[in-house]
């Protein structure tokens, strides 16, 4: 693969461009893409693909690109072809799952130069020294090329370990100024709500449920990665609660990944150390013992808390009990501060009259909200034993990004979002409020009536 040595201190000779995701946010980049560009010994520039100034694709060297999720690929089809015409010179870098289980079509169809499948903590930063003449690109893991050139069977593959894990920096986001500036803005008329965008909270890697279809779950890790589970120590995830603390412009962070339930809870005892003046949104896995839920209620400051119908993050009819998630939205209650908010599958509510009943009785003994959260779980490319996707399913989210249902959501979404910067506060957390109780209670109260006259 012969190449010319690229410039790395020339201004703008490596950028980030993250591709349109059509997802609710769409500046919601990978979370470990801060970490990853920190490593790299040279500036690198962050734009999204829709905000991206021509004289700065003209003068760059190399693009970096996330093709992570499903939904990125149409996406980063757009992006590349417009790449290659405007400057087809420039060096094309793809990373993440989906580039990970679609290296040669992202090779073949979207003419990408590399490909760096699996985790990319030590080959990113060693391709853009690489690429800079400091070594041959042989002896970069992971990588695939033009031209059937790989060094997978070549050079030692890496994965993740729980060294470099910790030395992860996540929250520095001054590469991305436009991106910046639109939180600082979200983040600052955010009513006490907080909607699903940065910053995220990266306990570990991969997830502790063996889900079937989620390429988190151990199973798929390690096709994709060579690796199960990586776990954050419990005292680094203590230092990126205080790290946030300490950015005046963070008003919330996102907890998506339960640390509280998956994971010992002298885990949580460690990393949640003192109270927090942040609001937060936390995904409950599992139902959480009283106990579990109080550590969290105590030391942070409201925002929303989700809990799950089932006990497998809505992928099964595992169900959780109905009388202890009453009792778990009743102490949330009793606190105040928070809005709490149940979790369900409509796969399994449609289909399955004792999951329904569960998820029925919860809202009208307590009132509280309810979300869909199986909108995002999808006909996924499901990883073969080498890590690889189904060829038909690339085709697929190469042309359509999102189905007719995440389409509706994300407008739904994107508009709260959008009148985040423009209407008072306390409008918003009613228009909020109104999102949870009239797109997905109401249906699921009606229909649950309806059910109950036509049976007699």
């Amino acid at each position: 693969m012969g190449r010319r040595n690229i410039d790395p201190l020339r201004p703008n000779a490596i950028i980030y461009v993250h591709p349109d995701t059509q997802m609710t946010y769409p500046r919601n980049i990978p979370i470990s893409i801060p970490a990853l560009l920190k490593r790299i010994p040279y500036e690198v520039n962050g734009y999204c693909a829709n905000h991206l100034p021509e004289q700065i694709l003209q003068g760059a060297q190399v693009l970096i690109m996330d093709v992570h999720w499903f939904f990125s690929l149409r996406g980063a089809k757009e992006l590349a072809l417009r790449a290659r015409k405007c400057n087809p010179e420039l060096i094309l870098i793809a990373g993440g799952i989906t580039a990970t289980e679609f290296p040669e079509q992202l090779i073949d169809k979207f003419d990408f130069d590399f490909v760096l499948r699996g985790d990319g903590e030590l080959p990113l930063p060693m391709l853009i020294k690489a690429l800079s003449g400091e070594h041959p690109l042989d002896q970069v893991p992971n990588l695939y090329g033009k031209d059937g050139f790989n060094t997978v069977f070549s050079v030692k593959s890496y994965s993740l370990n729980k060294s470099d894990f910790d030395e992860n920096q996540f929250y520095d986001i001054d590469f991305f100024p436009f991106m910046k500036k639109e939180l600082i803005s979200l983040h600052a008329r955010n009513p006490g709500m907080p909607p699903f965008i940065y910053p995220f909270i990266l306990p570990f890697r991969g997830c502790p449920i063996n889900c079937d279809f989620c390429m988190g779950a151990p199973d798929s890790q390690k096709k994709l990665f060579g690796r199960k589970v990586v776990v954050r120590s419990p005292e680094r995830l203590a230092e990126d609660f205080w790290e946030l603390e300490q950015q005046s412009w963070i008003k919330f962070y996102n907890c998506l990944l339960d640390f509280i339930t998956l994971l010992p809870e002298t885990y949580s005892e460690k990393a949640i150390r003192s109270p927090s003046r942040l609001k937060v949104q936390y995904e409950f896995t599992k139902s959480p013992t009283a106990d579990g839920l109080d550590l969290l209620l105590k030391n942070f400051n409201g925002g929303t808390i989700h809990f799950s119908a089932d006990e497998m993050h809505l992928t099964s009819k595992v169900l959780a009990d109905p009388r202890h998630l009453i009792k778990l939205v009743k102490q949330v209650q009793r606190d105040g501060r928070y809005v709490p908010i149940l979790d369900y599958s409509s796969v399994y509510s449609n289909t399955d009259r004792d999951y329904r009943k569960v998820v029925v009785e919860v809202i009208k003994h307590t009132g509280c909200l309810a979300y869909d959260g199986s909108i995002w779980w999808s006909d996924f490319p499901v990883p073969d034993a080498q890590g690889f996707g189904d060829p038909a399913k690339f085709d697929f989210y190469s042309e359509s990004a999102v189905t007719v249902k995440h389409a509706i959501a994300n407008r739904l979404n994107a508009t709260i979002n959008m009148l985040d910067l423009l209407l008072p506060n306390k409008m918003l957390l009613i228009l909020r409020r109104m999102y949870y109780s009239s797109f997905y209670t109401k249906p699921l109260l009606v229909r649950d009536r309806y059910l109950e006259i036509i049976s007699g």
